[in-house]
């Protein structure tokens, strides 16, 4: 009440307001239009009349026209003023313009009407006759009316006619603006009672959905009223001081009495025994918050007779209660069935992790949603309820709908259809529909169930991606049961074993067994994965064309989600072809460590052998050769060249020696490495040799026919195994072009051929092909498969070629043909400097580690004639030069010395003084420089050991160099 009395205040000041502000609007409005008036004519007069009594006459018409303005207002004001005064009169004071503020706010269209014509109207009234709330107010409201006879004068008698009221209602048709018929309902009541001329105040209800509605009230009350009469249940509705109002008969007959004693009676009269009264209250708080009451009751129609009965009490809108009796001992079990099922669907489709959605056939509009539903799509039940999937946009391919909807009118249903839906966020997945028909009210509505197989269509995609990787791998996967029988093997499996995949299946991976492990290996492995865990390792297995082979595999369980085993997966690899590369590779890193060892070995002694030939030969040269002694010196002399010759061939061995072609005497070469042959191919097997007669020169470095040779041997000795004939022989042969043009880059005409002939197995014709790749041997892991194809490789080089001829089980015949060179071109090498050029007083900086070796060089060097200064580091060479600023004719330096090298010493004083000539001494050979010898030739390099001439021509070439 305090709240209506604030709005209706409020609403009195507002009209007080709105009274004032016409006025105010009025003067404001006159204002305006009279100062445009002025200011509009007051700029035509002063533009367009130049003559003064024209401007004056104008003027004077500018004023009257101004007072009469004013008059017609005045006029219009007061009128209005006297109106709203009478008006005030004949209302008794009483203003409708002071429930402005309530009409806006009710729900229902409510206008006042004086004199048949509408003084207000609320936007509720707009919306019923669909007339802006302006153009209603001082509209004649028999305008409304489809009947003319019916307006307000015959409100006004009805209301006379009723005189014990002051409100009526009235069932009438109205006219919208439209033109459209709406029936209405009007209640309407006197403003003032006392005087009906005051007007009414009137409410308006658009009956076109309530009319309806009451029809269907009415059938659902007769409907109701049967289903009440004939329910196997007791029901009972009390008013709210608790006499009963309507009985069934069932709970007559429960009670044992008639309906007419039931009805009318207090339910504290009747048989019935409820709960304590202290438990009331909280029942009707209950009720209150719309929940249903139930309780456990007795009911006892006669002494002897009593009955357990389940009741359950809910409270209706209008303030009465509806009480409902089941008989337990009879119902009490399918009762219990029932509310469990009820539950249980209520309970299922609420927290279905599956959306669950009710649509009508017709449209696609969503009656009902799910939790799942939300959670699925995004879209909450208020905001799906009432609009179709297809507003929603949920088929991202409308086409899946309208397949549904052809299998639901083909069949009824429709299982398990899978389709793209979008969510709310705008996201795409993939549901599983399964949909039932269903009749509610008679109208079919579709009830569907989604599943979200998103991530089950992504794992399947990722399984195919998977299976297609496992098919395509090149690793065998193998897959077997719990008792080890192989379920699955990939293609990998095939190329390696030789097996097909459909000769495998159910056996089990013993097939592949090869006999080179023990049981306990087998136990062992089969322990490891038994007890869920992974085993990694090596093994060799057979083919199927009976050759072995070794893998490496990783064997691990298949462990489902209750941790039991369920299947063991194996992934192996064919890694014999690696295990012969690695074998290959620490072979020749134990080759190459070797050739580190040789090296090192050679460079000292090569020093050593540099004093003693050195110190020999200067002895020899004083002790002139008609001394006894100069026999057992040239002994000596001999012996430390054999030495030299010696360092030499381990260095080819340990493939540590660089290339350096020479012209070379095949026989001479081939007889001094027979004795070292002779030692690599063992006693038991006789080495014939059978040198050609009169061979031309050929140019070759003996290193690499010294390893020709080795590899050719060594090979002959392997095929001959226990005790056997090799035989090395040389010749002269003419090739012509028709054997060239068989063989790439190798050109017709005169060659030296070397033939290494062996009684060994032979070699097998399908494999002569291939004796030559790299790699390829018949030794198994004893062989590294790189002897025949460095020989190949080697004559190659030399612009020869290699051939074989073999006969399994007779024996074996390697032919290298290298090619002849022309003698003209031999002879400034075949030349021999047995007289050591003396110097001219030159300068010399030497500079050697080895104290032996500096000491040497110095003596030799100063009994050439040259002026010698020596240092045993680069550092202090570097300080003689300071020391002596005019410099050196020629550095002589080792090549290799700590701290800094002989290459990087003479770029250090050739930058200083540009014309020093430089020799560079080493244990290698000239390649070992390479570019480290600056352009120069030959002669500006010294191989240790070196003898008295070696050394002169060196220093004298060096020298001679512009």
């Amino acid at each position: 009440m305090h709240l209506l009395n604030f709005f209706i205040q409020k609403s009195d000041v507002r009209s007080l307001f709105s009274a004032r502000n016409r006025t105010g609007r009025a003067v404001l409005f006159y204002l305006v239009i009279a100062g445009i008036w002025f200011f509009c004519t007051s700029r035509i007069i002063d533009q367009f009349l130049t003559d003064t009594q024209n401007r004056v006459w104008a003027q004077t018409v500018q004023g009257w026209v101004l007072i009469a303005l004013s008059s017609v207002i005045l006029f219009i004001l007061l009128r209005q003023s006297q109106a709203r005064s009478d008006g005030d009169t004949d209302r008794s004071d009483f203003d409708p313009l002071r429930f402005e503020g309530v009409m806006q706010m009710v729900p229902v269209g409510m206008a006042v009407v004086r004199d048949q014509v509408i003084m207000t109207a609320n936007a509720r009234l707009s919306g019923i006759t669909g007339y802006e709330q302006e153009e209603l107010i001082g509209m004649n409201c028999c305008l409304l009316y489809a009947e003319a006879g019916t307006c307000e004068a015959d409100m006004t008698r009805r209301l006379q006619e009723r005189r014990d009221s002051e409100t009526g209602a009235l069932l009438s048709r109205w006219v919208r603006k439209d033109g459209a018929i709406v029936p209405v309902r009007l209640h309407f009541s006197l403003l003032n009672p006392a005087n009906p001329k005051a007007g009414l105040l009137f409410t308006v209800t658009d009956t076109t959905a309530s009319g309806m509605t009451e029809v269907i009230l009415a059938q659902q009350k007769d409907l109701y009223r049967f289903f009440v009469q004939s329910a196997d249940d007791g029901i009972l509705i009390c008013d709210r001081t608790g006499t009963v109002l309507l009985a069934n008969q069932a709970v007559c007959n429960l009670l044992c009495l008639t309906n007419r004693e039931v009805v009318g009676q207090l339910i504290t009269s009747l048989p019935l025994t409820m709960p304590d009264r202290s438990v009331w209250p909280f029942f009707r708080d209950q009720m209150r918050q719309g929940q249903t009451v139930r309780v456990d009751g007795i009911l006892a129609a006669a002494a002897d007779m009593k009955r357990p009965v389940d009741v359950r009490i809910m409270a209706v809108s209008d303030g009465s209660y509806l009480l409902v009796f089941q008989d337990v001992t009879r119902s009490s079990v399918i009762e219990k069935a029932l509310r469990e099922s009820e539950e249980k669907f209520a309970l299922a489709f609420a927290s279905s992790t599956d959306a669950i959605l009710i649509s009508r056939l017709t449209d696609g509009v969503l009656v009902e949603t799910n939790r799942g539903f939300t959670e699925l799509t995004g879209y909450s039940r208020e905001e799906a309820v009432g609009l179709s999937t297809v507003q929603l946009q949920l088929w991202s391919d409308p086409a899946d709908r309208d397949r549904l909807i052809s299998q639901l009118y083909a069949r009824g249903y429709c299982e398990n259809m899978e389709a793209v839906f979008r969510c709310k966020d705008g996201s795409c997945g993939t549901g599983s529909i399964t949909s039932r028909l269903l009749e509610l009210n008679d109208v079919l509505h579709v009830v569907s169930t989604i599943r979200d197989i998103t991530k089950r269509k992504q794992t399947e995609i990722d399984l195919k991606r998977l299976e297609v990787a496992i098919e395509q791998a090149g690793e065998v996967v193998v897959i077997t049961d719990i008792d080890g029988s192989i379920v699955y093997a990939n293609p990998a499996f095939s190329k390696v074993t030789g097996y097909t995949r459909e000769e495998v299946l159910g056996k089990n991976p013993r097939v592949l067994k090869s006999g080179e492990h023990d049981e306990a290996f087998y136990q062992e492995l089969w322990r490891v994965i038994s007890s869920g865990n992974t085993w990694n390792g090596r093994m060799v297995n057979r083919k199927k064309d009976g050759t072995l082979y070794t893998e490496e595999a990783t064997i691990s369980p298949i462990i489902n989600q209750q941790g039991h085993i369920v299947n063991y997966v194996a992934i192996k690899r064919d890694i014999t072809a690696h295990l012969k590369l690695e074998a290959q590779y620490l072979h020749a890193q134990k080759m190459e460590s070797i050739g580190r060892l040789t090296s090192g070995v050679a460079h000292d002694f090569n020093n050593i052998l540099t004093v003693i030939i050195g110190y020999c030969e200067m002895a020899m040269t004083k002790a002139g050769s008609g001394l006894p002694v100069c026999s057992d010196l040239e002994e000596i002399h001999k012996a430390s060249l054999r030495s030299a010759d010696i360092v030499g061939q381990l260095r080819t061995f340990s493939r540590n020696q660089p290339v350096s072609p020479k012209f070379i005497d095949l026989n001479e070469t081939v007889a001094g490495v027979l004795s070292m042959l002779q030692r690599s191919i063992g006693e038991r097997i006789e080495l014939l040799w059978q040198p050609g007669e009169d061979l031309p020169l050929v140019r070759m470095d003996p290193g690499q026919l010294d390893q020709v040779l080795v590899n050719l041997c060594v090979n002959a000795r392997d095929a001959v195994q226990s005790s056997g004939l090799i035989t090395l022989r040389t010749g002269c042969v003419h090739l012509d072009a028709a054997y060239c043009a068989e063989r790439d880059g190798l050109v017709p005409g005169q060659y030296v051929g070397l033939y290494v002939t062996d009684t060994g197995c032979g070699i097998d014709p399908a494999l002569l092909d291939r004796i030559f790749e790299p790699f390829f041997t018949t030794k198994g892991v004893l062989g590294t498969g790189l002897g025949l194809s460095t020989v190949y490789g080697i004559v190659q080089q030399n612009k020869g070629c290699v051939d074989v001829q073999s006969t399994p089980g007779q024996g074996t015949t390697f032919l290298v043909y290298l090619p002849v060179h022309d003698p003209d071109k031999m002879t400034g090498h075949s030349a021999t400097h047995n007289v050591p050029s003396q110097g001219q007083g030159e300068r010399v900086l030497l500079v050697e580690g080895d104290s032996s070796v500096l000491a040497l060089g110095q003596f030799i060097l100063e009994n050439l004639g040259y002026r010698v200064m020596t240092a045993a580091t680069p550092e202090r060479a570097l300080q003689l030069v300071e020391h002596h600023g005019m410099g050196f004719d020629l550095l002589v330096t080792d090549l290799f010395m700590p701290f800094m090298s002989g290459k990087e010493l003479a770029a250090r004083l050739k930058s200083r003084y540009p014309g020093l000539k430089v020799v560079f001494m080493s244990s290698g050979t000239a390649g070992v420089t390479g570019n480290g010898r600056e352009g120069a030739s030959d002669g500006c390099f010294l191989q240790k050991p070196f003898t008295l001439t070696t050394m002169a021509e060196s220093v004298r070439s060096a020298l001679a160099v512009c």
